[in-house]
């Protein structure tokens, strides 16, 4: 959700698959049949930001904000549908943007970064008897590359967990029901310390769960807590670590199929699995081997047909393939698609290197081909390790890469604005000089016009002077 320019997936039908992206301000579409790209087209052009949600009918429902500070709502289906919710001032400019479409209801929610600290605000719009309302709901107090908040959606409620206090790992869930049109607090006391990575799923059976990552004895772990949502008096579940404690995980993420959770990660190159059914106890771990080092997570809308028993909100690849792989086959038999991954055990820090004093001599004398075994497995540790802290730092650059971006997005736009302004304060100085040419001319002109009335006036003066002179010579006479 930071500067959220994700790239949507929607599987429309069992084999179609459209891709949203934007790419050079430009916010393209493309559509694939079993997996294979057969159309591409641009369907906006200069575009700061977008997202976008899927109705039960298929309907895809498309929120962007124009380079000109423009927010706009449309529906894809159908052209007629568009509106202009805002044109967002400079200063409150956002950088999130969601949109929640369920049961006819449209939600829109974007995040302004401009505040002061690291706080910023919430902003919710919501269409009502026709009219868009729209509030100021809460101000976010979370480092400016940390995701501040995170929607999800069961039923007639939208739940969103936000961090009010990241320093002092403090998480607050607010639910909107859309029954009453109006939001409560769900859940004032989460907390969550030292999170990364952090995700928010809520299953079918109204369960809630928090992934996040975590650095414990100096590897980065994958956990998880839950609660039910269904039961007021439920409590969150302690912290479950699901990763090996010996390897680095990154960006978990969830997703539910036929009464199973599953749990997902990066560790290296593949993408790491473990299910369960209770969430309490979990299987061993699986790999689909990707051969990717770079990873993007896509945003994956799953439309036809409805399944009240499968729900997924996110995805990780590049390749389209291996969407297929993950949600076409029965997960809950693992085996059946992938060869179990046996998670080797590291116990050195992660950064530590190889150390120059310890070299491979290959000498038969002095070393057993157990010890040259042994080496190879400790060097392989390493590089492992090594291989998934860059992996880690690869993720954070492409971040600070959107980040950006971004940055200069809004110099450009910072740019225009200048230039425009510029420009109008030269218009209003040349109309401004052009009225002071105006009225010193009407100034001179007004004086030559006194001038000469004064003159006029004068000789009157002296006529009349000469004639009262002439006048007076006559009586004396």
């Amino acid at each position: 959700m930071l500067s959220n320019k994700r790239t949507y997936l929607i599987k429309t039908s069992e084999n179609e698959l459209s891709k949203f992206y934007i790419d050079n301000k430009k916010l393209a579409s493309e559509k694939f049949i079993q997996g294979k790209k057969v159309k591409e087209f641009i369907l906006k052009e200069d575009i700061m930001n977008y997202a976008l949600d899927v109705d039960k009918k298929g309907n895809v429902h498309l929120i962007y904000i124009t380079c000109d500070g423009i927010l706009n709502y449309t529906v894809y289906s159908y052209s007629a549908k568009h509106f202009n919710i805002v044109t967002i001032k400079d200063n409150f400019f956002p950088d999130t943007l969601d949109i929640k479409a369920i049961e006819g209801n449209i939600h829109i929610f974007y995040k302004t970064s401009n505040l002061y600290k690291n706080k910023s605000l919430l902003c919710h719009y919501y269409f009502y008897n026709n009219n868009c309302l729209d509030e100021k709901m809460i101000e976010i107090n979370c480092p400016k590359y940390i995701c501040p908040y995170f929607l999800d959606t069961n039923e007639n409620n939208i739940y969103l967990l936000y961090c009010n206090d990241y320093y002092r790992h403090k998480y607050t869930i607010k639910k909107f029901n859309l029954n009453s049109n109006s939001w409560q607090d769900f859940d004032k006391n989460i907390s969550i310390e030292n999170a990364n990575s952090l995700n928010f799923f809520i299953n079918p059976h109204n369960i809630g769960i928090i992934s996040y990552n975590k650095s414990i004895n100096k590897n980065i772990e994958t956990l998880i807590k839950y609660k039910d949502f269904n039961n007021s008096n439920s409590t969150w579940s302690k912290d479950i670590v699901i990763s090996n404690n010996a390897l680095n995980s990154f960006k978990p993420l969830i997703f539910y199929k036929e009464n199973y959770t599953y749990i997902m990660w990066i560790h290296g190159n593949n993408i790491v699995y473990k299910f369960s059914d209770t969430l309490t106890h979990w299987s061993k771990e699986y790999t689909l081997n990707t051969n990717e080092n770079n990873k993007g997570t896509y945003a994956y809308i799953y439309t036809i047909p409805a399944n009240p028993n499968f729900k997924i909100n996110n995805m990780y690849t590049y390749c389209i393939d291996h969407i297929y792989s993950l949600i076409q086959h029965k997960l809950e038999n693992p085996h059946k698609l992938n060869t179990p991954y046996k998670l080797n055990n590291i116990n050195s820090p992660i950064y530590k290197l190889p150390s120059n004093n310890n070299n491979l001599h290959f000498n038969s004398s002095s070393l057993s081909k157990t010890n040259y075994e042994e080496t190879i497995r400790e060097k392989n540790k390493t590089i492992d390790k090594i291989n998934s802290m860059n992996s880690y730092l690869l993720s954070q650059i492409n971040l600070l890469k959107n980040d950006l971006s971004d940055c200069e997005s809004t110099i450009e736009k910072l740019k225009s604005d200048k230039l425009k302004s510029e420009q109008k304060l030269t218009n209003d100085i040349i109309s401004y000089e052009m009225e002071i040419h105006n009225l010193k001319s009407k100034i001179n002109d007004n004086l030559m016009t006194k001038n000469n009335n004064i003159q006029s006036l004068l000789k009157i003066i002296e006529e009349k002077e000469t004639t009262i002179k002439n006048l007076y010579n006559l009586l004396k006479k």
